[in-house]
């Protein structure tokens, strides 16, 4: 399924729509991009299927390429499926950016493929379509 996902408050809407139907926020210029249900991400050259609500960190998801990067968190990131995708940061100690822009913890940010979420100076993780 196309769609396009509203930069100010994250709702799904029609690829053809050029409102938000959520915020009334022009959406006229807003990638269109692939909204369907199963996301991977790529981390150190391993590919993970990720599944709604999961947690990736030195002792979670992810934990075989991730154990030794004591700048990551033991729960860094959850991945949220709520009509989009989404990240979460769970107050990790030297926080999560998403296409270099610091994320806010506990707040939920959408996601697309192509997007670039780093969880420490060392560490990307790429979102890619199933």
């Amino acid at each position: 399924m196309k769609c396009k996902i509203c930069t100010v408050c994250g709702s799904v809407n029609d690829e053809k729509d050029l409102i938000c139907l959520t915020c009334m926020s022009s959406i006229g210029e807003i990638e269109i991009t692939n909204c369907n249900q199963n996301i991977k991400i790529e981390i150190k050259q391993k590919i993970f299927e990720v599944e709604n609500q999961d947690i990736f960190g030195r002792e979670a998801k992810g934990a075989e390429v991730l154990k030794d990067e004591l700048t990551t968190s033991r729960k860094h990131i959850q991945f949220i499926f709520d009509k989009t995708w989404m990240i979460i940061d769970l107050n990790s100690t030297n926080g999560t950016y998403l296409n270099d822009e610091k994320i806010t913890p506990n707040q939920r940010y959408p996601i697309k493929s192509g997007d670039i979420i780093k969880i420490s100076s060392k560490v990307e993780i790429k979102v890619k379509d199933e």
